[in-house]
């Protein structure tokens, strides 16, 4: 019910700056963590730069539109970015990001983080 408020009240306030495409953040932001929001961001300002744990992220994102691929270079929908920047911002102002853990929600993050453990 809290994550619903907050969108909502940030959906007031930044109304005439949210887009449909705005909806895939919010969505992923009351299934999953907060933290995967971030990731969202870095992916975002630098798509060449995911490993492999952000690639079905990153699939998940060109398929949404939030990236493009024009002769051979990524590019961002910016406008995109910079609302998920400040609903970011808002949640952090929000106390969202204290001292949340970090939840896997990929299964190979968990058989990795797994196989590392294993090997000590």
């Amino acid at each position: 019910m809290r994550k619903e408020k907050l969108i909502q009240t940030f959906k007031d306030y930044d109304s005439e700056k949210i887009t449909e495409k705005d909806e895939f953040f919010f969505d992923y932001y009351l299934s999953r963590s907060v933290s995967k929001l971030k990731t969202i961001k870095d992916i975002l300002n630098d798509p060449s730069e995911i490993d492999e744990y952000d690639r079905k992220l990153f699939e998940e994102l060109m398929s949404e539109g939030l990236i493009k691929v024009n002769n051979e270079k990524y590019i961002v929908d910016e406008s995109r970015l910079a609302v998920l920047a400040n609903f970011i911002n808002y949640l952090n102002r929000k106390g969202e990001f204290k001292d949340k853990w970090i939840v896997l929600d990929d299964e190979e993050a968990k058989a990795d983080l797994r196989k590392k453990s294993d090997s000590k």
